[in-house]
């Protein structure tokens, strides 16, 4: 992906329907700071102070795991015990339909009540406010003067729009800065690894490498480039495109999958080799974690990079136009999104407590149904059966299974062990992943109004922070793309 143009810029004004009166509203505010041109002399001023504070106030990292209060981990010790494997996998299996599914079949399909409101007036004010920081920073995000200011400017309308409690801005800005370097370093690494990676692919790695630098705060670790972390990030949408190729026989598929299982519990040194580029390049991959993370010493990484493959091997009846029933694609949704999560978990501990699975496991289900909402026009076009296009073919709307999902990631479940207000940046980013992960919901919603029920298009309106035919284009995640790999964030 590059980056937007100014055309771009105003191009997306278009599509999310600002006027010339809107145009009129911010080349007002530019007058105004021409008129107290003087005030921002005082500003100048000021600079160096605050880069001083924003330099030098580093986080307090926590020497917590990611569930501090079971950092023995006593729980995961059985789970890796001489039953190996398949114990893992079954009590894997056990906890998603105990822990997951038993929450995702009770949450009603209505959107909750008690989600944030949001009015008009504020909707129209919160739209102002992201399209004049994107103005800001379009033209003055290249001044280290106004870098800084830009930054903070930005935090503070991240925070209002998704209503996130407070947490020190020093602290967050200092971990997005590592963030933004790791995520720069990643795209660099996947340019050199395979450069066939569409912006697709390279945007899904790049977001579960975001959720693997949260990990590593909440691990108390350095946020950084990992090499084993860098390979697991490559390998999950090289081998998830892989596999949902539908020009790829189901044959074919199974033959891989049958050939990946064995270079993950046996070594690639063990099996046989890779028949062609993608599979030499899984090898490659699989090779660098089990470089970092040893079989003997950490069994449940590997154990937990098989369960992915395992689920993947169900995933292939979802393809080539299959029919499936709903028990079987929640099942497959929970394993598949559970232990994509578990294994980046895996990755940056080398073991994980049970309140630890708990947790990945439940937010991996609502990530996967996130994903499959996202995907849900390209799915039903090639065939693929999800739980949403499965409500497509039987003629229905989208609005239960929306509404289900808000339930789903509303749930405290979805926050683990967590204080919101409590100020520390590890509950900060508990909380900012789940208000995230509700409004990209809300924007593949606005996306597929098609879909829905014009009670339901008004109900989640009045949730929205942004007006859902305006919501509809801001694709929020490849824009914070786009910005962080330009160096600005």
């Amino acid at each position: 992906m590059t980056r937007m143009s100014d055309d771009g810029f105003f191009e997306w004004n278009s599509r999310i329907g600002i006027d010339t009166d809107d145009l009129g509203v911010y080349m007002l505010h530019w007058c105004l700071l021409a008129g107290f041109f003087p005030i921002l002399i005082v500003y100048g001023l000021a600079l160096p102070l605050l880069w001083l504070s924003v330099k030098f106030h580093r986080p307090q990292q926590s020497s917590s795991a990611l569930c501090p209060r079971h950092q023995d981990s006593l729980g995961s010790q059985a789970a890796c015990n001489a039953n190996g494997f398949d114990q893992f996998y079954r009590s894997l299996s056990e906890d998603c339909e105990r822990n997951c599914l038993s929450f995702w079949r009770s949450c009603p399909p209505v959107v909750p009540h008690h989600l944030d409101g949001f009015s008009t007036k504020e909707q129209a004010a919160n739209l102002r406010a992201v399209v004049f920081w994107h103005y800001l920073h379009l033209w003055f995000g290249s001044l280290p003067g106004f870098r800084d200011l830009l930054r903070v400017k930005g935090f503070q309308v991240w925070s209002s729009v998704l209503r996130i409690p407070f947490c020190d801005v020093a602290v967050v800005l200092d971990f997005f800065d590592s963030m933004a370097l790791t995520t720069r370093t990643f795209v660099k690494s996947a340019e050199t690894v395979e450069c066939s990676f569409n912006a697709a692919s390279v945007l899904g790695a790049v977001r579960l490498l975001w959720f693997c630098c949260a990990l590593q705060c909440f691990a108390g670790q350095r946020i950084g480039p990992d090499r084993a972390l860098t390979a697991y990030c490559l390998i999950y949408p090289l081998t998830d495109n892989y596999l949902d190729d539908p020009d790829m026989s189901r044959e074919k598929k199974k033959r891989f999958n049958k050939q990946l299982e064995a270079w993950i519990r046996k070594g690639t040194d063990n099996a046989d080799s890779p028949e062609d580029r993608t599979e030499a390049l899984v090898c490659t991959m699989l090779d660098a974690m089990a470089e970092a993370w040893p079989r003997g010493p950490y069994p449940q990484v590997h154990y937990s990079l098989n369960a992915i493959h395992t689920a993947q091997t169900l995933s292939v009846d979802q393809t080539g136009g299959s029919q499936c029933s709903e028990s079987f694609l929640e099942q497959v949704s929970a394993m598949k999104g559970g232990a994509s999560l578990v294994a980046a978990g895996c990755l940056v501990k080398g073991e994980l407590s049970p309140e630890d699975l708990q947790w990945l496991q439940y937010l991996g289900l609502g990530f996967q149904l996130l994903d499959d909402l996202q995907d849900l026009r390209s799915d039903h076009e090639e065939g693929r059966c999800t739980l949403f296009t499965l409500r497509v073919q039987e003629g229905g709307t989208m609005d239960g299974r929306i509404g289900q999902l808000l339930q789903y990631i509303a749930h405290p479940q979805a926050l683990g062990l967590c204080s919101p207000d409590s100020g520390d940046l590890s509950d900060y980013l508990k909380v900012a992943i789940a208000r995230l992960t509700t409004f990209l919901v809300l924007e593949a919603a606005a996306q597929l109004q098609e879909f829905l029920s014009p009670e339901c298009r008004r109900v989640l309106e009045e949730v929205s922070p942004v007006a859902l035919n305006r919501l509809k284009d801001f694709r929020f995640e490849s824009r914070l793309y786009d910005i962080v790999c330009a160096a600005k964030l």
